[in-house]
């Protein structure tokens, strides 16, 4: 820093006293000028400016220069303080320069005469100089540790023999052309087969490499041997039990997991198998006595709309035989209780003595357009319809097509309600005639089971509707 010049620039590099690391915030500087009386800088009440990454920087005032030392303490909170001590110079040692000529009279005074050097300078320090560095090389300094005594001994290990090899290496081993330890090589046909040739002279023919012959020979015969003690293990008996395993050992089941059959229990369930056979040929002559109660409950097949069946008997008939085949009814399972119950299901539920269900191909039978089929069970002895899909099927003279899906408005308790609507290409696909058969109602569960909710008489008439 030149003394008593205004113009200059100091700066520190300042860090966090916490962790270490770049300093940004706010820092003062403060002047001692020749160990005197430390005060803040006159600038700015001795602000610096951040520079960036923690080092911040002040312009001094001309008068803060002019001192010979100058210590200038940079502080923050928070940082480690630093302390820049400049000793200042009387003079811009950045203009300083050779002066362009010297006088000849000078150099001749003091050291040689111009003409000399002009001559012969040149030549002396080219041609003089590198022979005598050498000679001092490898003659004077040749003590141990020196740069002398290692250029020698380097020479004298560098021998004829070395040379020679040196010279073989032509090309460098990343040029690809030559190989070195741990490269991958590609053989030709030919050199595999070559190779393989070599492999099997040494280890076949009647050389030195028979010896390994004779000692794997050796190896495998010796009693206690690998092969003597694999043929010693592998009995008759062991192999008529590995003709036993047709299946992975993997999926053998564990010794310890293996359990006797019970061969008494077995027995048991057989007779009562055969019992069981003869009770269902009991109970099948005894569900030939439902016959009688419904004489008149059929035509041609199918349900009269007006006939009285003693549905309570049937369903009664139908228990007592089950009861004898030694089965309680209580034991079976819900689905098949439904269906038993499905018989004291009446066929009234869609009143046919006062109207059939007439189904028309040209119209859609809507609920919005107030001709849709409803039907309700207002004691709710329908069995749960919730997650349950209904549809309505018609069947005329032996062919079954379904003629709608339903929507559920009521599903459980009271007052159960569903309503079946018709669109006009539902028998599009179907063979179905256009005559008087029966439909029925059923619900159907998320297993597929089927369970009646309604019957009654239904007519499918051609693609005309009715006035109005």
């Amino acid at each position: 820093m030149r003394k008593n010049v205004a113009g200059q620039a100091i700066g520190a590099q300042m860090t966090s006293a916490t962790d270490g690391s770049a300093f940004t915030g706010s820092v003062t500087v403060y002047v001692t000028g020749d160990g005197g009386v430390q005060a803040v800088g006159s600038v700015g009440s001795g602000a610096c400016t951040h520079e960036g990454n923690g080092y911040h920087s002040y312009a001094p005032a001309q008068a803060e220069t002019n001192y010979n030392l100058i210590a200038f303490t940079f502080i923050g909170t928070g940082a480690i303080a630093q302390t820049i001590q400049v000793p200042t110079t009387g003079y811009d040692h950045t203009a300083a320069s050779i002066p362009a000529t010297i006088a000849a009279g000078a150099i001749a005074t003091d050291a040689i005469t111009a003409a000399a050097v002009k001559a012969d300078a040149v030549t002396k320090i080219q041609a003089g100089l590198p022979a005598a560095v050498w000679d001092y090389l490898t003659s004077a300094a040749t003590t141990v540790g020196s740069i002398g005594k290692a250029l020698v001994d380097f020479l004298l290990a560098y021998t004829t023999a070395r040379g020679a090899k040196l010279d073989r290496l032509d090309r460098l081993p990343d040029a690809g052309t030559v190989a070195i330890p741990g490269d991958a090589m590609t053989l030709t046909s030919g050199e595999r087969e070559a190779t393989a040739v070599v492999v099997e002279s040494h280890l076949l023919d009647e050389g030195d490499s028979q010896l390994l012959i004779n000692a794997i020979r050796a190896d495998l015969e010796r009693s206690g041997g690998n092969l003597h003690t694999l043929l010693a293990r592998l009995t008759s008996t062991r192999a008529d039990k590995l003709d036993n395993l047709d299946a992975t050992v993997a999926s053998r089941l564990p010794t310890a997991s293996y359990t006797d059959p019970d061969n008494a229990g077995i027995t048991e369930a057989v007779s009562q198998a055969t019992a069981a056979a003869g009770s269902a040929s009991s109970a099948a002559s005894g569900v030939s006595n439902l016959s009688g109660r419904i004489p008149d409950a059929l035509v041609d097949g199918r349900i009269k709309a007006d006939a009285t069946v003693d549905t309570s008997g049937i369903a009664d008939d139908v228990v007592e035989a089950i009861n004898e085949t030694g089965v309680e009814v209580s034991r079976l399972q819900d689905e098949a209780l439904d269906q038993l119950r499905a018989a004291e299901i009446e066929l009234g539920q869609w009143d046919p003595t006062t109207e059939p269900a007439d189904i028309y191909r040209g119209i859609d039978h809507l609920n919005a357009t107030g001709n849709a089929f409803h039907f309700r069970n207002a004691e709710g002895t329908w069995p749960n319809l919730t997650d349950c899909t209904v549809r309505m099927e018609l069947r005329i003279e032996g062919v079954t097509a379904i003629a709608g899906q339903g929507t559920i408005v009521v599903a459980s308790g009271a007052n159960q309600h569903v309503y079946i609507e018709v669109l006009r290409t539902a028998f599009d696909e179907s063979s179905i005639k256009d005559k008087t058969g029966v439909f029925r109602v059923v619900r159907i569960d998320g297993s597929g089971n089927r369970f009646p909710l309604a019957n009654g008489i239904g007519t499918l008439h051609p693609n005309t509707a009715p006035a109005g």
